[in-house]
């Protein structure tokens, strides 16, 4: 999950920076493109929803799926 620092460093990035990062993180999972592909989903779903907004919920649910599966 995101830290308060973080938090604080995510405001001060533009959305394209921030879903970068997503990206990056999730690829240290090993489920980038999972990622990538739910957020597709999401935002065909939901054309108003925000883009960074997707691809953190997108990361976050599969991110809770992997832990548990540990």
């Amino acid at each position: 999950m995101i830290s308060i620092w973080n938090q604080k460093l995510y405001q001060k990035m533009s959305n394209e920076q921030q879903i970068e990062e997503i990206l990056w993180e999730a690829h240290s999972y090993g489920i980038r493109e999972m990622v990538m592909n739910d957020a597709i989903k999401m935002m065909v779903m939901n054309p108003k929803m925000d883009r960074v907004n997707a691809y953190n919920q997108s990361f976050i649910s599969l991110i809770e799926k992997y832990d548990r599966q540990k």
